[in-house]
Protein backbone atom coordinates (compact mmCIF):
# COMPACT_ATOMS: atom_id res chain seq x y z
CA UNK A 1 0.00 0.00 0.00
CA UNK A 2 2.80 2.40 0.74
CA UNK A 3 4.10 2.03 -2.82
CA UNK A 4 0.70 2.36 -4.45
CA UNK A 5 -0.07 5.81 -3.09
CA UNK A 6 2.80 7.60 -4.85
CA UNK A 7 1.81 5.91 -8.10
CA UNK A 8 -1.72 7.16 -7.74
CA UNK A 9 -0.37 10.57 -6.83
CA UNK A 10 1.86 10.65 -9.88
CA UNK A 11 -1.01 9.55 -12.10
CA UNK A 12 -3.23 12.25 -10.65
CA UNK A 13 -0.52 14.84 -11.21
CA UNK A 14 -0.10 13.76 -14.85
CA UNK A 15 -3.85 13.91 -15.41
CA UNK A 16 -3.97 17.34 -13.82
CA UNK A 17 -1.22 18.64 -16.09
CA UNK A 18 -3.01 17.18 -19.12
CA UNK A 19 -6.24 18.92 -18.12
CA UNK A 20 -4.43 22.24 -17.75
CA UNK A 21 -2.80 21.83 -21.17
CA UNK A 22 -6.16 20.91 -22.73
CA UNK A 23 -7.89 23.91 -21.18
CA UNK A 24 -5.13 26.24 -22.35
CA UNK A 25 -5.28 24.93 -25.92
CA UNK A 26 -9.08 25.29 -25.92
CA UNK A 27 -8.82 28.85 -24.59
CA UNK A 28 -6.18 29.66 -27.24
CA UNK A 29 -8.42 28.28 -29.98
CA UNK A 30 -11.37 30.44 -28.95
CA UNK A 31 -9.14 33.49 -28.36
CA UNK A 32 -7.76 33.21 -31.89
CA UNK A 33 -10.92 32.22 -33.77
CA UNK A 34 -13.89 32.89 -31.47
CA UNK A 35 -15.36 35.49 -33.82
CA UNK A 36 -16.33 32.61 -36.08
CA UNK A 37 -19.23 31.95 -33.69
CA UNK A 38 -20.94 35.02 -35.15
CA UNK A 39 -20.77 33.86 -38.78
CA UNK A 40 -23.53 32.25 -40.87
CA UNK A 41 -23.70 29.50 -43.50
CA UNK A 42 -21.14 29.94 -46.29
CA UNK A 43 -19.94 28.31 -49.51
CA UNK A 44 -21.19 24.67 -49.69
CA UNK A 45 -22.93 24.64 -46.28
CA UNK A 46 -26.51 24.79 -47.67
CA UNK A 47 -25.79 21.93 -50.11
CA UNK A 48 -24.35 19.76 -47.32
CA UNK A 49 -27.26 20.55 -45.00
CA UNK A 50 -29.88 19.85 -47.65
CA UNK A 51 -28.28 16.59 -48.76
CA UNK A 52 -28.19 15.30 -45.19
CA UNK A 53 -31.79 16.39 -44.64
CA UNK A 54 -33.39 14.73 -47.67
CA UNK A 55 -31.30 11.56 -47.97
CA UNK A 56 -30.97 8.71 -45.49
CA UNK A 57 -27.42 8.47 -44.06
CA UNK A 58 -26.97 4.90 -45.27
CA UNK A 59 -27.75 5.91 -48.87
CA UNK A 60 -25.03 8.57 -48.77
CA UNK A 61 -22.54 5.86 -47.85
CA UNK A 62 -23.66 3.09 -50.19
CA UNK A 63 -25.62 4.41 -53.21
CA UNK A 64 -23.41 6.19 -55.77
CA UNK A 65 -26.34 7.96 -57.46
CA UNK A 66 -27.33 9.51 -54.12
CA UNK A 67 -23.86 10.51 -52.99
CA UNK A 68 -22.91 11.98 -56.37
CA UNK A 69 -25.76 14.48 -56.21
CA UNK A 70 -23.51 16.19 -53.67
CA UNK A 71 -19.95 15.44 -54.86
CA UNK A 72 -18.51 13.63 -57.86
CA UNK A 73 -14.88 14.59 -57.22
CA UNK A 74 -14.04 13.05 -53.84
CA UNK A 75 -15.66 10.65 -51.38
CA UNK A 76 -16.33 12.54 -48.11
CA UNK A 77 -19.53 11.14 -46.55
CA UNK A 78 -18.14 11.88 -43.09
CA UNK A 79 -18.69 15.59 -43.75
CA UNK A 80 -22.37 15.07 -44.53
CA UNK A 81 -22.85 12.91 -41.44
CA UNK A 82 -21.07 15.47 -39.24
CA UNK A 83 -23.45 18.20 -40.44
CA UNK A 84 -26.45 15.88 -40.04
CA UNK A 85 -25.52 15.06 -36.44
CA UNK A 86 -25.17 18.75 -35.56
CA UNK A 87 -28.46 19.56 -37.29
CA UNK A 88 -30.21 16.76 -35.38
CA UNK A 89 -28.80 18.04 -32.07
CA UNK A 90 -29.03 21.82 -32.43
CA UNK A 91 -31.16 22.51 -35.52
CA UNK A 92 -30.24 25.14 -38.09
CA UNK A 93 -28.17 27.29 -35.70
CA UNK A 94 -24.82 28.06 -37.29
CA UNK A 95 -23.19 29.38 -34.08
CA UNK A 96 -23.34 25.90 -32.55
CA UNK A 97 -21.93 24.35 -35.74
CA UNK A 98 -18.97 26.73 -35.43
CA UNK A 99 -18.63 25.82 -31.74
CA UNK A 100 -18.26 22.17 -32.83
CA UNK A 101 -15.60 23.24 -35.33
CA UNK A 102 -13.54 25.16 -32.76
CA UNK A 103 -13.82 22.44 -30.12
CA UNK A 104 -12.67 19.88 -32.71
CA UNK A 105 -9.64 22.05 -33.49
CA UNK A 106 -8.80 22.31 -29.79
CA UNK A 107 -9.20 18.54 -29.43
CA UNK A 108 -6.90 17.97 -32.41
CA UNK A 109 -4.27 20.18 -30.81
CA UNK A 110 -4.64 18.28 -27.53
CA UNK A 111 -4.28 14.90 -29.22
CA UNK A 112 -1.24 16.15 -31.12
CA UNK A 113 0.35 17.24 -27.85
CA UNK A 114 -0.44 13.86 -26.31
CA UNK A 115 1.10 12.03 -29.28
CA UNK A 116 4.29 14.10 -29.33
CA UNK A 117 4.72 13.90 -25.55
CA UNK A 118 5.80 10.27 -25.90
CA UNK A 119 8.84 11.31 -27.95
CA UNK A 120 9.76 14.80 -26.67
CA UNK A 121 9.38 16.55 -23.32
CA UNK A 122 6.12 18.24 -22.37
CA UNK A 123 7.52 21.70 -23.13
CA UNK A 124 8.21 20.91 -26.78
CA UNK A 125 5.01 18.93 -27.32
CA UNK A 126 2.99 21.79 -25.82
CA UNK A 127 4.72 24.45 -27.93
CA UNK A 128 4.20 22.36 -31.08
CA UNK A 129 0.47 21.99 -30.34
CA UNK A 130 0.14 25.72 -29.69
CA UNK A 131 2.08 26.51 -32.87
CA UNK A 132 -0.33 24.27 -34.78
CA UNK A 133 -3.25 26.47 -33.73
CA UNK A 134 -1.44 29.62 -34.89
CA UNK A 135 -0.89 28.28 -38.41
CA UNK A 136 -2.30 30.01 -41.47
CA UNK A 137 -4.06 26.84 -42.68
CA UNK A 138 -5.91 26.71 -39.35
CA UNK A 139 -6.97 30.36 -39.72
CA UNK A 140 -8.54 29.43 -43.06
CA UNK A 141 -10.22 26.26 -41.80
CA UNK A 142 -11.59 27.50 -38.45
CA UNK A 143 -14.37 29.73 -39.90
CA UNK A 144 -15.29 27.47 -42.82
CA UNK A 145 -17.79 24.76 -41.92
CA UNK A 146 -17.60 23.22 -45.38
CA UNK A 147 -14.05 22.01 -44.70
CA UNK A 148 -14.86 20.57 -41.29
CA UNK A 149 -13.92 17.12 -42.59
CA UNK A 150 -10.28 18.22 -42.47
CA UNK A 151 -10.64 18.89 -38.73
CA UNK A 152 -12.82 15.89 -37.83
CA UNK A 153 -10.56 13.69 -39.95
CA UNK A 154 -7.45 14.96 -38.13
CA UNK A 155 -9.00 14.14 -34.75
CA UNK A 156 -9.77 10.61 -35.94
CA UNK A 157 -6.34 10.18 -37.58
CA UNK A 158 -4.50 11.22 -34.41
CA UNK A 159 -6.78 8.92 -32.43
CA UNK A 160 -5.84 6.14 -34.83
CA UNK A 161 -2.13 6.45 -34.02
CA UNK A 162 -2.70 6.89 -30.27
CA UNK A 163 -4.90 3.80 -30.05
CA UNK A 164 -2.49 1.77 -32.17
CA UNK A 165 0.39 2.76 -29.91
CA UNK A 166 -1.66 1.81 -26.86
CA UNK A 167 -2.44 -1.55 -28.42
CA UNK A 168 1.26 -2.21 -29.01
CA UNK A 169 2.27 -1.37 -25.46
CA UNK A 170 -0.65 -3.06 -23.67
CA UNK A 171 -1.03 -6.15 -25.91
CA UNK A 172 -4.79 -5.42 -25.87
CA UNK A 173 -6.43 -6.30 -29.19
CA UNK A 174 -9.35 -3.98 -28.45
CA UNK A 175 -7.09 -0.91 -28.84
CA UNK A 176 -5.87 -2.18 -32.21
CA UNK A 177 -9.45 -2.67 -33.43
CA UNK A 178 -10.41 0.76 -32.11
CA UNK A 179 -7.48 2.15 -34.10
CA UNK A 180 -8.85 0.54 -37.29
CA UNK A 181 -12.34 1.93 -36.62
CA UNK A 182 -10.99 5.45 -36.12
CA UNK A 183 -8.89 5.14 -39.27
CA UNK A 184 -11.98 4.20 -41.27
CA UNK A 185 -13.73 7.30 -39.92
CA UNK A 186 -10.75 9.48 -40.85
CA UNK A 187 -10.61 8.34 -44.49
CA UNK A 188 -14.39 8.69 -44.83
CA UNK A 189 -13.93 12.30 -43.77
CA UNK A 190 -11.18 13.08 -46.30
CA UNK A 191 -8.94 10.99 -48.54
CA UNK A 192 -5.82 12.90 -47.46
CA UNK A 193 -5.82 10.70 -44.34
CA UNK A 194 -5.64 7.44 -46.33
CA UNK A 195 -1.80 7.13 -46.05
CA UNK A 196 -1.91 7.59 -42.25
CA UNK A 197 -1.69 3.83 -41.69
CA UNK A 198 1.91 3.97 -42.96
CA UNK A 199 2.91 6.07 -39.95
CA UNK A 200 2.29 3.26 -37.49
CA UNK A 201 5.28 1.40 -38.94
CA UNK A 202 7.50 4.30 -37.79
CA UNK A 203 6.50 4.02 -34.13
CA UNK A 204 9.34 2.95 -31.82
CA UNK A 205 7.07 0.77 -29.68
CA UNK A 206 7.33 -2.95 -30.27
CA UNK A 207 9.35 -4.88 -32.80
CA UNK A 208 8.81 -4.48 -36.58
CA UNK A 209 7.14 -7.90 -36.64
CA UNK A 210 4.68 -6.94 -33.89
CA UNK A 211 3.85 -3.65 -35.58
CA UNK A 212 3.21 -5.52 -38.80
CA UNK A 213 0.82 -7.95 -37.11
CA UNK A 214 -1.05 -5.20 -35.28
CA UNK A 215 -1.27 -3.15 -38.49
CA UNK A 216 -3.20 -5.89 -40.32
CA UNK A 217 -6.65 -4.36 -39.50
CA UNK A 218 -5.44 -0.96 -40.74
CA UNK A 219 -4.17 -2.43 -44.00
CA UNK A 220 -7.48 -4.26 -44.40
CA UNK A 221 -9.42 -1.01 -43.88
CA UNK A 222 -7.18 0.79 -46.40
CA UNK A 223 -7.97 -1.86 -49.01
CA UNK A 224 -11.68 -1.73 -48.18
CA UNK A 225 -11.65 2.05 -48.54
CA UNK A 226 -9.96 1.89 -51.97
CA UNK A 227 -12.67 -0.48 -53.28
CA UNK A 228 -15.46 1.49 -51.60
CA UNK A 229 -14.23 4.77 -53.08
CA UNK A 230 -13.95 3.21 -56.52
CA UNK A 231 -17.53 1.97 -56.30
CA UNK A 232 -18.98 5.26 -55.08
CA UNK A 233 -17.10 7.51 -57.55
CA UNK A 234 -16.76 5.06 -60.46
CA UNK A 235 -12.99 5.45 -60.35
CA UNK A 236 -10.16 5.22 -57.83
CA UNK A 237 -9.26 8.88 -58.27
CA UNK A 238 -12.80 10.20 -58.58
CA UNK A 239 -12.90 13.55 -60.35
CA UNK A 240 -9.10 13.76 -60.38
CA UNK A 241 -9.05 10.93 -62.91
CA UNK A 242 -10.30 13.37 -65.55
CA UNK A 243 -6.78 14.74 -65.95
CA UNK A 244 -3.49 13.20 -67.11
CA UNK A 245 -1.46 11.87 -64.16
CA UNK A 246 1.52 10.10 -65.72
CA UNK A 247 5.03 10.20 -64.22
CA UNK A 248 6.14 13.44 -65.92
CA UNK A 249 2.92 15.19 -64.90
CA UNK A 250 3.24 13.97 -61.30
CA UNK A 251 6.82 15.29 -61.16
CA UNK A 252 5.67 18.66 -62.47
CA UNK A 253 2.84 18.77 -59.94
CA UNK A 254 5.25 17.76 -57.18
CA UNK A 255 7.57 20.68 -57.92
CA UNK A 256 4.64 23.08 -57.89
CA UNK A 257 3.26 21.53 -54.74
CA UNK A 258 6.44 21.94 -52.70
CA UNK A 259 6.62 25.65 -53.45
CA UNK A 260 2.94 26.32 -52.94
CA UNK A 261 2.73 24.24 -49.76
CA UNK A 262 5.55 26.28 -48.20
CA UNK A 263 3.81 29.54 -49.10
CA UNK A 264 0.46 28.29 -47.82
CA UNK A 265 1.99 26.97 -44.58
CA UNK A 266 4.00 30.11 -43.75
CA UNK A 267 2.04 32.68 -45.74
CA UNK A 268 5.12 34.56 -46.81
CA UNK A 269 7.18 35.07 -49.93
CA UNK A 270 10.03 37.27 -51.11
CA UNK A 271 13.74 37.29 -50.22
CA UNK A 272 13.46 37.88 -46.43
CA UNK A 273 10.91 35.09 -46.12
CA UNK A 274 13.05 32.80 -48.28
CA UNK A 275 16.07 33.41 -46.03
CA UNK A 276 14.04 32.81 -42.87
CA UNK A 277 12.48 29.65 -44.26
CA UNK A 278 15.90 28.51 -45.42
CA UNK A 279 17.30 28.98 -41.92
CA UNK A 280 14.42 27.01 -40.43
CA UNK A 281 14.81 24.22 -42.98
CA UNK A 282 18.60 24.12 -42.43
CA UNK A 283 18.16 23.79 -38.67
CA UNK A 284 15.75 20.92 -39.20
CA UNK A 285 18.01 19.28 -41.79
CA UNK A 286 20.98 19.33 -39.40
CA UNK A 287 18.93 17.44 -36.83
CA UNK A 288 17.76 14.93 -39.43
CA UNK A 289 21.28 14.28 -40.70
CA UNK A 290 22.49 13.77 -37.14
CA UNK A 291 19.82 11.10 -36.77
CA UNK A 292 21.31 9.10 -39.62
CA UNK A 293 19.60 6.98 -42.22
CA UNK A 294 16.68 6.01 -39.98
CA UNK A 295 15.76 9.66 -39.45
CA UNK A 296 16.05 10.41 -43.15
CA UNK A 297 13.75 7.47 -43.96
CA UNK A 298 11.19 8.65 -41.41
CA UNK A 299 11.21 12.18 -42.84
CA UNK A 300 10.84 10.83 -46.40
CA UNK A 301 7.83 8.72 -45.39
CA UNK A 302 6.25 11.65 -43.51
CA UNK A 303 6.69 13.88 -46.57
CA UNK A 304 5.05 11.24 -48.75
CA UNK A 305 2.13 10.87 -46.33
CA UNK A 306 1.68 14.65 -46.02
CA UNK A 307 2.07 15.66 -49.66
CA UNK A 308 1.28 12.55 -51.72
CA UNK A 309 -2.53 12.90 -51.60
CA UNK A 310 -2.18 16.55 -52.68
CA UNK A 311 -0.35 15.85 -55.95
CA UNK A 312 -3.49 15.95 -58.16
CA UNK A 313 -4.15 19.55 -57.03
CA UNK A 314 -0.53 20.70 -57.17
CA UNK A 315 -1.27 23.33 -59.83
CA UNK A 316 -4.44 24.67 -58.15
CA UNK A 317 -3.31 24.76 -54.55
CA UNK A 318 -5.49 26.39 -51.89
CA UNK A 319 -4.56 27.28 -48.33
CA UNK A 320 -6.69 24.54 -46.76
CA UNK A 321 -4.67 21.89 -48.59
CA UNK A 322 -1.74 22.81 -46.32
CA UNK A 323 -3.69 21.79 -43.21
CA UNK A 324 -2.17 18.30 -42.95
CA UNK A 325 1.35 19.36 -44.08
CA UNK A 326 1.18 21.99 -41.34
CA UNK A 327 0.57 19.25 -38.74
CA UNK A 328 3.76 17.54 -39.91
CA UNK A 329 5.62 20.86 -39.98
CA UNK A 330 4.84 21.69 -36.34
CA UNK A 331 5.54 18.11 -35.26
CA UNK A 332 8.91 18.29 -36.98
CA UNK A 333 9.59 21.65 -35.35
CA UNK A 334 8.89 20.19 -31.92
CA UNK A 335 11.12 17.19 -32.62
CA UNK A 336 13.93 19.36 -34.02
CA UNK A 337 13.71 21.81 -31.09
CA UNK A 338 13.97 18.93 -28.62
CA UNK A 339 17.11 17.66 -30.37
CA UNK A 340 18.66 21.12 -30.58
CA UNK A 341 18.03 21.58 -26.86
CA UNK A 342 19.85 18.38 -25.83
CA UNK A 343 22.72 19.11 -23.50
CA UNK A 344 23.27 21.36 -20.54
CA UNK A 345 22.20 24.98 -21.06
CA UNK A 346 20.97 24.45 -24.62
CA UNK A 347 17.24 24.88 -24.05
CA UNK A 348 17.47 28.34 -25.60
CA UNK A 349 18.41 26.76 -28.94
CA UNK A 350 15.09 24.92 -29.08
CA UNK A 351 13.19 28.00 -27.96
CA UNK A 352 14.92 30.04 -30.67
CA UNK A 353 13.69 27.58 -33.29
CA UNK A 354 10.11 27.99 -32.10
CA UNK A 355 10.53 31.77 -31.93
CA UNK A 356 11.67 31.81 -35.55
CA UNK A 357 8.67 29.70 -36.64
CA UNK A 358 6.24 31.84 -34.65
CA UNK A 359 7.75 35.03 -36.06
CA UNK A 360 7.05 33.72 -39.55
CA UNK A 361 3.50 32.50 -39.05
CA UNK A 362 1.93 34.90 -36.53
CA UNK A 363 1.68 38.04 -38.73
CA UNK A 364 0.43 35.96 -41.66
CA UNK A 365 -2.12 34.23 -39.43
CA UNK A 366 -3.56 37.54 -38.32
CA UNK A 367 -3.70 38.88 -41.90
CA UNK A 368 -5.42 35.72 -43.10
CA UNK A 369 -7.87 35.78 -40.20
CA UNK A 370 -8.78 39.43 -40.81
CA UNK A 371 -9.44 38.60 -44.46
CA UNK A 372 -11.68 35.59 -43.83
CA UNK A 373 -13.64 37.38 -41.10
CA UNK A 374 -14.22 40.38 -43.36
CA UNK A 375 -15.58 38.13 -46.12
CA UNK A 376 -17.52 36.01 -43.63
CA UNK A 377 -19.30 39.00 -42.10
CA UNK A 378 -20.30 40.25 -45.53
CA UNK A 379 -21.56 36.78 -46.43
CA UNK A 380 -23.61 36.66 -43.21
CA UNK A 381 -25.29 40.00 -43.94
CA UNK A 382 -26.16 39.11 -47.55
CA UNK A 383 -27.21 35.50 -47.03
CA UNK A 384 -29.21 36.00 -43.82
CA UNK A 385 -31.15 38.85 -45.47
CA UNK A 386 -31.89 36.68 -48.49
CA UNK A 387 -32.98 33.70 -46.38
CA UNK A 388 -34.85 35.43 -43.57
CA UNK A 389 -36.31 38.66 -44.95
CA UNK A 390 -36.25 38.87 -48.74
CA UNK A 391 -39.41 38.90 -50.84
CA UNK A 392 -39.96 38.02 -54.49
CA UNK A 393 -38.95 41.47 -55.75
CA UNK A 394 -35.83 41.80 -53.59
CA UNK A 395 -32.45 41.29 -55.23
CA UNK A 396 -29.04 40.91 -53.57
CA UNK A 397 -26.56 42.33 -56.05
CA UNK A 398 -23.19 40.62 -56.67
CA UNK A 399 -23.05 38.64 -53.40
CA UNK A 400 -19.76 37.22 -52.21
CA UNK A 401 -21.04 33.61 -52.19
CA UNK A 402 -21.13 32.05 -55.64
CA UNK A 403 -22.11 28.77 -57.27
CA UNK A 404 -25.37 27.14 -56.23
CA UNK A 405 -25.26 28.65 -52.73
CA UNK A 406 -28.34 30.85 -53.12
CA UNK A 407 -30.44 28.40 -55.10
CA UNK A 408 -29.84 25.74 -52.43
CA UNK A 409 -30.57 28.26 -49.68
CA UNK A 410 -33.87 29.06 -51.41
CA UNK A 411 -34.68 25.34 -51.55
CA UNK A 412 -34.05 24.99 -47.80
CA UNK A 413 -36.34 27.96 -47.12
CA UNK A 414 -39.21 26.58 -49.20
CA UNK A 415 -38.73 22.81 -48.89
CA UNK A 416 -37.55 22.45 -45.29
CA UNK A 417 -38.98 25.54 -43.58
CA UNK A 418 -42.11 25.69 -45.80
CA UNK A 419 -41.83 29.43 -46.25
CA UNK A 420 -42.51 31.60 -49.29
CA UNK A 421 -40.13 31.86 -52.22
CA UNK A 422 -37.27 34.28 -51.44
CA UNK A 423 -35.98 36.96 -53.79
CA UNK A 424 -33.00 36.79 -56.13
CA UNK A 425 -29.23 36.87 -55.93
CA UNK A 426 -27.94 38.54 -59.12
CA UNK A 427 -24.32 37.76 -59.96
CA UNK A 428 -23.99 40.06 -62.93
CA UNK A 429 -25.62 43.43 -63.68
CA UNK A 430 -26.84 42.00 -66.98
CA UNK A 431 -29.64 40.62 -64.77
CA UNK A 432 -31.06 44.15 -64.37
CA UNK A 433 -31.01 44.73 -68.11
CA UNK A 434 -32.99 41.53 -68.64
CA UNK A 435 -35.50 42.32 -65.87
CA UNK A 436 -36.01 46.04 -66.23
CA UNK A 437 -39.40 47.48 -65.34
CA UNK A 438 -40.31 44.68 -62.91
CA UNK A 439 -40.24 46.87 -59.79
CA UNK A 440 -37.21 45.19 -58.25
CA UNK A 441 -35.64 46.43 -55.02
CA UNK A 442 -31.87 46.08 -55.12
CA UNK A 443 -29.62 45.59 -52.09
CA UNK A 444 -25.84 45.55 -52.14
CA UNK A 445 -22.86 45.50 -49.83
CA UNK A 446 -21.37 48.87 -48.87
CA UNK A 447 -17.73 48.17 -47.99
CA UNK A 448 -17.23 51.58 -46.38
CA UNK A 449 -20.17 51.03 -44.01
CA UNK A 450 -19.76 47.30 -43.55
CA UNK A 451 -23.46 46.78 -44.10
CA UNK A 452 -26.08 45.81 -46.68
CA UNK A 453 -27.95 48.82 -48.04
CA UNK A 454 -30.59 49.75 -50.59
CA UNK A 455 -29.10 50.64 -53.99
CA UNK A 456 -30.26 52.75 -56.92
CA UNK A 457 -32.92 51.53 -59.31
CA UNK A 458 -32.35 48.50 -61.57
CA UNK A 459 -32.73 50.71 -64.64
CA UNK A 460 -29.91 52.98 -63.47
CA UNK A 461 -27.69 49.97 -62.83
CA UNK A 462 -28.44 48.64 -66.31
CA UNK A 463 -27.74 52.00 -67.95
CA UNK A 464 -24.36 52.28 -66.24
CA UNK A 465 -23.50 48.70 -67.17
CA UNK A 466 -24.56 48.98 -70.81
CA UNK A 467 -21.83 51.55 -71.44
CA UNK A 468 -19.22 48.81 -70.87
CA UNK A 469 -20.86 46.23 -73.14
CA UNK A 470 -19.95 45.66 -76.80
CA UNK A 471 -22.95 43.73 -78.04
CA UNK A 472 -21.52 42.91 -81.46
CA UNK A 473 -17.99 41.90 -80.39
CA UNK A 474 -16.91 38.48 -81.74
CA UNK A 475 -17.52 35.62 -79.34
CA UNK A 476 -17.66 31.82 -79.60
CA UNK A 477 -18.56 28.91 -77.38
CA UNK A 478 -18.25 25.11 -77.69
CA UNK A 479 -19.47 22.95 -74.81
CA UNK A 480 -19.74 19.17 -74.63
CA UNK A 481 -21.07 16.87 -71.95
CA UNK A 482 -20.18 13.16 -72.16
CA UNK A 483 -20.34 10.59 -69.33
CA UNK A 484 -20.82 13.41 -66.86
CA UNK A 485 -17.65 15.25 -67.93
CA UNK A 486 -18.19 18.84 -69.07
CA UNK A 487 -15.64 20.22 -71.57
CA UNK A 488 -15.52 23.70 -73.08
CA UNK A 489 -13.58 26.02 -75.34
CA UNK A 490 -14.26 29.75 -75.64
CA UNK A 491 -12.94 32.28 -78.12
CA UNK A 492 -11.65 34.08 -80.01
CA UNK A 493 -9.64 36.01 -77.39
CA UNK A 494 -6.45 34.57 -75.86
CA UNK A 495 -6.38 37.04 -72.96
CA UNK A 496 -9.06 38.37 -70.63
CA UNK A 497 -11.47 36.82 -68.13
CA UNK A 498 -14.20 34.29 -68.84
CA UNK A 499 -17.28 33.30 -66.88
CA UNK A 500 -20.27 31.05 -67.44
CA UNK A 501 -23.58 32.48 -66.19
CA UNK A 502 -26.31 29.93 -65.49
CA UNK A 503 -30.06 30.30 -65.24
CA UNK A 504 -32.26 33.33 -64.79
CA UNK A 505 -30.22 34.75 -61.91
CA UNK A 506 -26.97 34.39 -63.92
CA UNK A 507 -25.16 32.32 -61.30
CA UNK A 508 -21.53 33.00 -62.08
CA UNK A 509 -18.67 30.52 -62.47
CA UNK A 510 -15.30 32.03 -63.37
CA UNK A 511 -13.50 29.54 -65.60
CA UNK A 512 -10.42 29.39 -67.87
CA UNK A 513 -10.81 29.66 -71.62
CA UNK A 514 -10.51 25.87 -71.97
CA UNK A 515 -11.16 23.15 -69.45
CA UNK A 516 -12.98 20.05 -68.29
CA UNK A 517 -14.59 19.16 -64.97
CA UNK A 518 -16.86 16.51 -63.50
CA UNK A 519 -19.78 18.48 -62.03
CA UNK A 520 -23.30 17.46 -61.10
CA UNK A 521 -25.60 19.31 -63.50
CA UNK A 522 -29.31 19.16 -64.26
CA UNK A 523 -30.32 17.96 -67.70
CA UNK A 524 -31.67 21.38 -68.73
CA UNK A 525 -29.48 24.44 -68.40
CA UNK A 526 -29.59 27.98 -69.75
CA UNK A 527 -26.04 29.23 -70.37
CA UNK A 528 -24.78 32.76 -70.95
CA UNK A 529 -21.09 33.24 -71.80
CA UNK A 530 -19.42 36.34 -70.36
CA UNK A 531 -16.11 37.79 -71.54
CA UNK A 532 -14.28 40.73 -69.96
CA UNK A 533 -11.24 42.21 -71.67
CA UNK A 534 -8.14 43.58 -69.98
CA UNK A 535 -9.32 47.07 -71.05
CA UNK A 536 -12.57 46.64 -69.10
CA UNK A 537 -15.19 46.19 -71.83
CA UNK A 538 -17.50 43.17 -71.77
CA UNK A 539 -19.53 41.12 -74.18
CA UNK A 540 -22.11 38.38 -73.70
CA UNK A 541 -23.74 35.59 -75.61
CA UNK A 542 -27.52 35.36 -75.59
CA UNK A 543 -29.15 32.90 -73.18
CA UNK A 544 -28.41 29.52 -74.79
CA UNK A 545 -30.23 26.25 -73.94
CA UNK A 546 -27.92 23.36 -73.04
CA UNK A 547 -30.06 20.23 -72.82
CA UNK A 548 -28.80 16.70 -72.15
CA UNK A 549 -30.17 13.55 -73.74
CA UNK A 550 -29.06 10.28 -72.17
CA UNK A 551 -26.30 12.16 -70.35
CA UNK A 552 -24.89 13.77 -73.51
CA UNK A 553 -25.14 17.35 -74.72
CA UNK A 554 -23.42 19.58 -77.28
CA UNK A 555 -23.61 23.31 -77.74
CA UNK A 556 -21.85 25.43 -80.35
CA UNK A 557 -22.45 29.11 -80.89
CA UNK A 558 -20.50 31.99 -82.39
CA UNK A 559 -20.97 35.60 -83.39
Amino acid sequence: MTEASPNRGETGERVGRSVVVGLFLTALTFALYGRALGLWWTFEDPAILLHGQIHAPWSTFFIPEVYQTYNRISFTPGLIVSFAVDRHLVGYRPALFYAHQLLALALAAGLLERLLRRYVSRLWSFLAAALFLVGIPVAGVAPWLGVRHYVDGLVLALGTILCFRRGLSSHARAWTLASAALYLGAVLCKEIYAPVFLLVFLLPEGSPARRLVHAAPLVLVAGLYAVWRQFMLSGYLGGYAQRRLDLSELMRLGRLLLGQAATAVFGVSGLPATLALGALALAFLVVVVRGGGAALLCVAICLAVALGPLLPVGDSFETRYAFVPWVFAVSGTGWAAARWALGRGRALAGLALFALALGLVWPANRRRWAEVIRVGERSRAEASFFFERSGLRDVVRAPVERGNFYSTLAEIRTRIFHRSQPGHAAFDDLFFCRHGGEGLQVFGWAESKGALERLESPDALCTAYTSTIRESAPLSLAMTRENGVLSWTFGPYAEGRWAVLLGEDLVRYDVPREGRILPFLPDDLVVTLRYESAEGWRTFSPALPFRSTNGSARLQWSR
